[in-house]
């Protein structure tokens, strides 16, 4: 927060091109530049509602799925974004997403039918037996780690 924009080596050479000058080789850099982190953001809606521009009426994103209602702590429902680029060919009617905490409470859910999809990291104490059980269903991306 204290050096000047110009010396924090991220340069926008034009509107669809971002340059990354690197005090050294990086080779997953790109990657890095996919995480939702550095998706961008509507300066005019955050600079309208300060801290509140994330609430489900201030909210604006360019994604697939729009925010119909959001429990904190409960759920999130989504439903088609009749403004995304390719509306036409979204297939799915809505999306609840879940914040469960516990990585077993998330994959006895998903035994259970309540879920149809997990995104957290299975228990290591059960992913043997969870690969068995479901092997078409199981998978584990790369990530990056150490």
């Amino acid at each position: 927060g204290k050096k000047p924009i110009t010396e924090l080596g991220v340069k926008a050479l034009d509107a669809h091109t971002l340059e990354l000058t690197l005090s050294t080789s990086v080779p997953y850099a790109d990657k890095l530049t996919e995480h939702y982190v550095l998706a961008p953001v509507n300066k005019k809606l955050v600079e309208q509602f300060g801290d509140k521009w994330t609430d489900v009426k201030n909210i604006v994103g360019n994604g697939a799925f729009t925010v119909k209602n959001w429990t904190i702590n409960e759920k999130l429902e989504l439903v088609p974004n009749p403004h995304y680029w390719d509306h036409a060919k979204t297939v799915l009617t809505s999306v609840t997403l879940y914040p469960i905490e516990s990585e077993n409470t998330d994959v006895a859910r998903y035994r259970a039918g309540d879920l149809d999809i997990t995104n957290h990291a299975l228990p290591v104490e059960l992913f043997s037996k969870l690969k068995q059980e479901y092997p078409n269903e199981v998978y584990t991306p790369a990530s990056l780690c150490t």
